[in-house]
């Protein structure tokens, strides 16, 4: 996974509310030291570092999840399948149409990309997302890696990927692949059910 950019202001929020709890937390334990009577040595040391540690873990991996009622973030975690088209063209002179399964994981602050068609499998290196657009979009990088028995013209090339959030379980878009492939495409991500 790898780190991707936000086009909002949440994060700086979200750690300086994550900073806020931190250092209250450690005086609510020592009131009730006090409360019960518990000397230090006795007692538990909470530091602001362990707790702004642990609670940043909690965010990062979980509790973001809640923000999307607030409509600062989207949550794209999970299975897809996609539908593609190519602007390559078979002996017949159509378009090449392919089925692709899509994982993408994501945390607060990591997300990764993973394809695989029936010759390749490609992932993400980098990630945008954007919601203050009248459309929100995701758009990523990727290395695209050829299974060892495609065929010879596939080679391992670079692309990027624009899709629209249409909803939380429809994706579309299109992407571009490599400068020596030129080739480019449409997609459409629907979620799998879980």
């Amino acid at each position: 996974m790898h780190p991707y950019s936000l086009d909002n202001n949440i994060r700086r929020y979200v750690y300086m509310g994550i900073a806020v709890i931190s250092l209250l937390i450690p005086q609510y334990f020592e009131k009730l030291q006090v409360v019960f009577g518990v000397s230090e040595p006795i007692g538990f040391t909470i530091s602001f570092g362990a707790i702004y540690g642990i609670l940043y873990f909690l965010f990062d991996k979980y509790l973001w999840k809640l923000l999307p009622m607030l409509k600062l973030i989207v949550v794209l975690d999970g299975k897809w399948n996609a539908k593609g088209i190519s602007s390559y063209q078979d002996e017949d002179g159509k378009n090449f149409t392919y089925d692709m399964n899509v994982i993408i994981k994501q945390t607060f602050t990591k997300i990764e990309v993973f394809t695989k068609t029936e010759n390749s499998t490609s992932k993400s290196t980098m990630a945008s997302i954007e919601l203050n657009h009248a459309q929100p979009i995701i758009q990523y990088t990727f290395e695209n890696i050829p299974k060892n028995m495609a065929n010879e013209e596939l080679q391992r090339h670079p692309g990027l990927v624009e899709l629209r959030i249409e909803s939380k379980n429809k994706l579309s878009g299109d992407y571009f692949s490599g400068k020596h492939r030129l080739r480019f495409g449409e997609l459409n991500l629907t979620k799998a059910p879980k």
